[in-house]
């Protein structure tokens, strides 16, 4: 949408590419630690170091954890199911998942990696820029009637 004043440029459409390209991003770079951005999240949810406690916890609690940022075709069951193959999260008899010791050392790795993609992405972008980006969000967000 090139020629038209930055002022009168649909929103919408630049938060979709916005959000395309930074997701497609994070989720390249997470892909390089051998894992897909909702196993990362499972493992985060599961880690007690994170915002796990601990405890274990069912598909269903995690998708319901996550409902706010899982994308369409994001498929937790499966995702757990293939953490659990490799030995990273433990299943017990209710389902409920609890990360194993190599699930930790694969999260700390992941953990470790996130501050250069996040790096990668606000490159170019001043502190105070990306804090009037973030006020803009939350003020169209509150004007959509979403906050």
């Amino acid at each position: 949408m090139s020629g038209m004043d930055d002022r009168n440029q649909p929103i919408a459409y630049w938060l979709g590419v916005a959000h395309r390209a930074a997701i497609d991003f994070i989720r390249s770079e997470i892909g390089r630690q051998g894992i897909t951005q909702p196993q990362y999240w499972i493992l985060r949810h599961l880690h007690p170091g994170d915002l796990g406690d601990g405890a274990p916890r069912t598909v269903a609690g995690l998708t319901e954890a996550m409902r706010d940022y899982l994308l369409p075709g994001d498929d937790l069951a499966s995702a757990a199911a293939d953490l659990a193959a490799r030995g990273l999260v433990d299943r017990d008899a209710t389902g409920g998942l609890t990360i194993t010791e190599s699930g930790r050392e694969l999260h700390g790795r992941v953990k470790k990696a996130a501050p250069a993609i996040r790096d990668h992405l606000h490159e170019g972008v001043a502190d105070e820029d990306y804090a009037v980006v973030l006020r803009v969000l939350r003020q169209v967000m509150a004007n959509a009637g979403r906050s």
